[in-house]
């Protein structure tokens, strides 16, 4: 390459990045013109917080180490106890092996629709008999009795 040829090589050389700088120069300057774009912070959200778990007295915690769990099945047929005896503060357990939905209702307690496979638990903490039915099969009876 002669020194003439290599001379217009580095003038265009130098011409190209002198344009390549002035053109940056003319954005930087176009960025300046601009207003600052503002990002809004996001909308604040209701914190959501589990409850802890409930400080038991000294006297329910005996009461909760001697409760017993107690198991009806719920079938096409009935209960399964149709009676059961229980103590104080213990629980029972009804499952629905049948292949319908069906729905324990005591007096003042139940009524929930138990769905097949699912469970219903029930704890008793005073003394008496309970009487309870399936409200979408009234046939279906059964009772617990708390002593």
């Amino acid at each position: 390459m002669t020194n003439k040829k290599l001379t217009y090589y580095l003038l265009a050389v130098l011409l190209i990045m002198g344009m390549g700088a002035a053109t940056l120069v003319v954005i930087y300057k176009q960025r300046e013109k601009q207003p600052p774009t503002t990002v809004q912070p996001p909308a604040p959200q209701e914190k959501k917080y589990r409850a802890a778990p409930p400080t038991l007295s000294p006297e329910e915690i005996e009461i909760a180490k001697k409760v017993e769990d107690h198991y009806v099945d719920i079938t096409a047929s009935g209960f399964e106890p149709k009676e059961i005896k229980i103590k104080t503060h213990d629980q029972v357990f009804w499952t629905n092996k049948d292949n319908k939905d069906h729905k324990i209702v005591g007096e003042g307690w139940g009524n929930l629709t138990i769905n097949p496979g699912e469970r219903f638990l029930q704890a008793f903490r005073k003394p008496g008999t309970y009487n309870y039915s399936c409200a979408l099969h009234p046939e279906l009876k059964g009772t617990v009795i708390v002593e």
